[in-house]
């Protein structure tokens, strides 16, 4: 434990003499100036920009199938919607495929 104490007064003691170093003449510390004038950046990569754009544009795209959900929603509510069991193994399966191909 006694080891640790000395290595904490270390520490303490080279920040000490850090600060003193730092002061300049007129008693104004050099490293404080250097970071008032340093001023904080972003960068954005290629990759991260595209998908700003497309993700602005996809944004800006009305929705092509908003008239079709309706319909479809109408149909629903009414009891006028009907699908075969055909239609619903067909969906499935090609649910399947591009999801296990990758292809959506």
């Amino acid at each position: 434990m006694n080891n640790i104490g000395n290595g904490f007064d270390r520490i303490n003691n080279v920040q000490k003499l850090q600060k003193i170093y730092n002061k300049n003449v007129n008693g104004y510390n050099k490293t404080d100036s250097i970071i008032a004038n340093k001023k904080d950046e972003v960068s954005i990569s290629p990759e991260a920009r595209e998908l700003q754009i497309a993700m602005k544009a996809l944004k800006d795209v009305d929705d092509i199938r908003k008239d079709k959900i309706e319909e479809l929603e109408k149909r629903y509510q009414s009891g006028t919607y009907s699908v075969s069991g055909t239609e619903i193994v067909d969906a499935v399966i090609k649910a399947n495929e591009e999801k296990r191909t990758g292809i959506e």
